[in-house]
């Protein structure tokens, strides 16, 4: 048998914020011309999971869906 349990977690996570990659110059203009390094994506941090107050351990699987759930809220944050 298999039953499913829905608990409430605590997560911590930091956002490391994305940037431009590396530009080649055009007409003499630093940055403009065509790029010479891809995006630097942004970065998403799990610094810790709790359960009433202590640590909670989560399956690869589960810090996954965490980490999907950590993005939509960063992007209502950013979006509000």
């Amino acid at each position: 048998m298999t039953t499913t349990i829905e608990i409430d977690l605590e997560v911590e996570y930091k956002f490391h914020r994305g940037g431009p990659g590396a530009r080649d110059s055009l007409c003499g203009k630093a940055n403009a011309g065509p790029p010479l390094e891809p995006d630097d994506p942004g970065e998403m941090e799990i610094t810790s999971i709790k359960h009433q107050g202590q640590d909670f351990e989560v399956s690869d699987g589960q810090r996954e869906k965490i980490e999907a759930e950590c993005w939509e809220d960063m992007e209502d944050r950013r979006d509000a």
